[in-house]
């Protein structure tokens, strides 16, 4: 699905969950009370949990390590809630070293972000746990620089290269959510998304001209449930 009718799906169903919500609300005055709207604020507890209870091993962070959605609420059907779904994450790396005998030294920076909007449909299975599905729409950015300086005699040859990419695409993620109570919950998630996008390398030796070096991109990023969300809902 393309990111316009992605949109259009999400601004649908915002409406029916306004549709709804504002016919729930006027049936009566027992119905006004009833929540028909949930908030979810999920935070990336990876590392936090393995340090205190599996010593480091085993799992590593979500590319999301904030995660919001909005769901609607059904009274009936199989389905107990639905709704729109976002998440973000965001690195950045900074690194340098200097070899004094050698007269060299290395800098490297590397900063990148991925974010996604979906939709999502969640099944409760009994009074603790849910499972749900979800599809969304990817976008990851990444900026990679690195430069290496050597000394010879009074003169500094520089070599830096510089790449970029950039890659979108779409498909579903399916996960499973234990609710503590009605306010805390874990949840993780395994998703599988196609992506498209190029990548472009920049590199330079010296007073040299610039070497330029593009790449199209084909992958299919999967995000293994290998790691944990603590969940906050509202």
């Amino acid at each position: 699905m393309k990111l316009k009718g992605l949109v259009f799906s999400c601004i649908i169903l915002l409406s029916a969950v306004s549709t709804a919500f504002s016919q729930g609300s006027d049936s009566s005055q027992t119905s006004s009370k009833r929540k028909f709207l949930e908030h979810q604020i999920g935070l990336d507890a990876t590392i936090f949990i393995q340090n205190f209870t599996f010593n480091g091993g085993g799992f590593v962070g979500s590319p999301y390590a904030l995660n919001y959605k909005l769901l609607y609420q059904f009274k009936k059907g199989f389905i107990q809630s639905a709704g729109l779904r976002t998440g973000l994450g965001y690195t950045r790396m900074e690194s340098s070293s200097e070899n004094i005998i050698q007269k060299t030294s290395n800098e490297n920076k590397s900063l990148s972000y991925r974010f996604r909007v979906g939709i999502e449909a969640q099944k409760r299975i009994n009074k603790h746990w849910v499972v749900y599905l979800g599809y969304d729409y990817v976008v990851n950015e990444s900026n990679d620089l690195f430069k290496n300086s050597f000394k010879s005699g009074n003169n500094t040859i520089t070599t830096e290269s510089n790449t970029k990419m950039k890659s979108e695409g779409s498909g579903l993620a399916l996960g499973v959510q234990f609710n503590f109570n009605k306010h805390i919950s874990l949840g993780t998630e395994l998703s599988v998304y196609d992506l498209k996008g190029t990548s472009e390398t920049i590199s330079q030796s010296g007073n040299n001209i610039p070497q330029v070096n593009k790449t199209t991109l084909n992958s299919t990023q999967i995000i293994t449930p290998a790691f944990v969300n603590f969940i906050v809902r509202f």
